[in-house]
């Protein structure tokens, strides 16, 4: 029988420099999202590559909803990258709580992508629940734009 996590012994790893690490540190490296907390685009990638070999396997179905906050260069070059950065923890904290707040969603997954970009993936959810899922988060975030604009015109030099 497969040991139980907390008595698994991690194996070693190559690292990039020659030298060896233990699977937690790259685990952890894929996981450490940026400032927002979420898991970053290279575990998306990954999570995103095995869950597709699983429900192709399996017969199961999936959804992935990707969003992003536009202009954000243009905010990061006139107003400061702590303004975007600013806003992409308000999402961040906006797309959780619609996780939280939406029946059958305790298994949706919310990734920090790469960029401006959030993938929200949706396991045994057929296109045709997605789509409902898009359109419910979009009128979730709908007002944000106005909550940013007052962000961002706050802070322009008067």
């Amino acid at each position: 029988s497969r040991p139980a996590p907390s008595d698994a012994v991690p194996e070693p790893v190559p690292a990039a420099n020659g030298g060896f690490t233990d699977v937690h540190t790259v685990q952890s490296d894929l996981t450490a999202g940026d400032f927002t907390g979420l898991p970053n685009d290279a575990y998306f990638r990954s999570f995103l590559e095995k869950e597709t070999g699983t429900r192709r396997a399996d017969g199961g179905v999936f959804s992935v909803i990707f969003l992003s906050v536009d202009n954000l260069a243009q905010i990061n070059n006139k107003l400061g990258k702590k303004t975007g950065d600013e806003i992409l923890i308000h999402l961040t904290y906006l797309l959780s709580n619609f996780i939280a707040s939406e029946n059958g969603a305790a298994e949706f997954r919310l990734f920090k992508a790469e960029g401006p970009w959030f993938a929200l993936f949706m396991p045994d959810t057929p296109i045709e629940k997605g789509a409902e899922v898009a359109d419910r988060v979009r009128v979730a975030v709908f007002g944000i734009p106005h909550a940013w604009h007052r962000l961002c015109r706050s802070r322009l030099p008067r």
